[in-house]
């Protein structure tokens, strides 16, 4: 019986040799497998922000203390505290956002504006858009853009023709 056991160890040692062999050239080969690929890139135009029409309050009258007057993104003008609403062209900045369709987007505006006559100011604040950031412009690839804000106007504001220029920015996601 002992020889039989002798015999086998050899066969068994080669044999586990032939797997080591084996799982060394399986390993080898895949260290050297190679595939392709392709690289892509999609150009898509620019987005384009055009004004059509700009923020206006309207005539006002200012009273003995402060007030506020509120232009909505609808167009709508109200008015709190000591200011009175008088005639005037009364519009909400109204813009047009053009770019790839089915893109998303964000809007940009500033917390605040300071709106001047010569040596007097006031501040332009609540700046709001609708629709609002992020936004997706639709398959028309085309979304108009309404801007409001709130003028707050001081206790017996001296008269003049206050105005500034802001900026509305819009870019892709």
């Amino acid at each position: 019986m002992q020889a039989k056991r002798m015999n086998l160890r050899p066969a068994v040692l080669m044999t586990a040799a032939g797997f080591l062999l084996a799982a060394s050239r399986i390993a080898s080969a895949q260290a050297s497998v190679a595939t392709r690929t392709t690289g892509t890139a999609r150009l898509i135009g620019g987005i384009q922000l055009t004004k059509t029409a700009d923020l206006s309050f309207g005539d006002l009258v200012p009273g003995a203390t402060a007030g506020t007057v509120r232009v909505a993104t609808g167009g709508a003008r109200t008015r709190t505290g000591g200011v009175t609403l008088a005639a005037g062209t009364v519009s909400q900045a109204t813009l047009t956002v053009q770019g790839q369709r089915n893109k998303s987007y964000t809007i940009t505006v500033p917390p605040s504006v300071t709106v001047t006559s010569g040596a007097n100011s006031m501040t332009v604040g609540s700046i709001i858009t609708a629709p609002t950031s992020p936004n997706t412009l639709p398959n028309s690839g085309t979304r108009a853009l309404r801007v409001g804000a709130t003028l707050n106007v001081l206790p017996n504001q001296p008269s003049g023709t206050y105005s500034s220029t802001f900026d509305v920015t819009v870019a892709y996601d």
